[in-house]
């Protein structure tokens, strides 16, 4: 194993895909993993002992919102997000119902994407509406699911969690310490 001050450059990189086996690079940067610019923000580490970025941006049609996110895999299949805003990405969905903190809709609606943006937001990453498919809310409700972009009324931050992961190829600067990412190659 290498010490960190034998890689090339204090990175490491995620592409992880839904589809196909997902990549951990170790010093350096792969551009044949991601296509167009990559987006990079500085983290907020002295606020936040973690992976915090300030200001992300999230829309999906006429839903938007600026908010600090924390990008480590905490937020597992879901993303979370201010609730305002998972409020109104789910009034787009026809059929949807907010029960609890917890959307359901009907599993064969077509969920609109959220794109999401950092730094100066040129080239957003589009998170599939599908990708925010959760399974069958249970036996009683036959045809309904529950909604993996959810809100968090008690946090001050949200979590893309896998979704986005699995959009986007990320990169994590410990010499920064920053965050890139953009779009899979």
């Amino acid at each position: 194993m290498a010490a960190q001050s034998q890689l090339q450059q204090p990175v490491f990189a995620l592409s992880l895909k839904s589809s196909t086996k997902g990549k951990l690079s170790f010093g350096y940067v792969d551009k044949k993993q991601y296509k167009g610019d990559l987006m990079t923000a500085p983290v907020d580490n002295e606020t936040y002992p973690a992976w915090v970025v300030r200001e992300v941006t999230l829309t999906s049609g006429k839903a938007k919102v600026t908010q600090p996110m924390l990008f480590d895999s905490g937020g597992g299949s879901f993303t979370y997000a201010a609730t305002f805003f998972v409020d109104d990405y789910w009034d787009q969905v026809d059929g949807s119902l907010k029960i609890g903190d917890q959307w359901i809709y009907p599993c064969m609606a077509k969920l609109p994407d959220v794109k999401i943006s950092i730094g100066d937001g040129k080239t957003p990453v589009t998170i599939a509406g599908n990708k925010f498919k959760g399974k069958e809310y249970g036996p009683q409700a036959k045809g309904t699911c529950v909604g993996n972009l959810r809100g968090d009324p008690k946090s001050f931050r949200g979590n893309p969690g896998v979704p986005f992961f699995t959009s986007a190829f990320v990169v994590f600067n410990q010499a920064e310490p920053s965050i890139s990412f953009a779009a899979h190659a």
